[in-house]
């Protein structure tokens, strides 16, 4: 999946909160989070179904299009994303705007 084209609304800043729900915080739930279906986490764990033993797709949602997961998983793939990811979009975006030649008059 092209970051860029599927996960625009998710940086740094905002990738434990953007469409993540903490039902402990709110005295619900102890030890689960809720992540949406097209949160970047989701994505990964589908793309690496095999390797963290879960398949999302026979996992029910709840809460209109809401995955519940343990911290820990969570954690683990925001960890993931913001460390392996995000740097390589933030360098693809950087060098683009320095391959870029200046607009407007000289």
């Amino acid at each position: 999946m092209n970051w860029s084209v599927h996960f625009t609304a998710w940086n740094a800043t905002n990738l434990d909160t953007l469409l993540v729900i903490h039902p402990d915080q709110q005295g619900g739930m102890p030890g689960r989070i809720l992540v949406h279906e097209i949160h970047p986490v989701v994505a990964l764990l589908r793309k690496n179904r095999a390797g963290v033993n879960l398949d999302l797709d026979t996992t029910p949602k709840v809460n209109n299009g809401y995955y519940v997961l343990t911290p820990a998983c969570f954690q683990t793939c925001s960890n993931a994303i913001r460390d392996r990811v995000l740097p390589q979009i933030l360098g693809q975006t950087l060098e683009h705007v320095i391959e870029q030649p200046p607009s407007g008059p000289q």
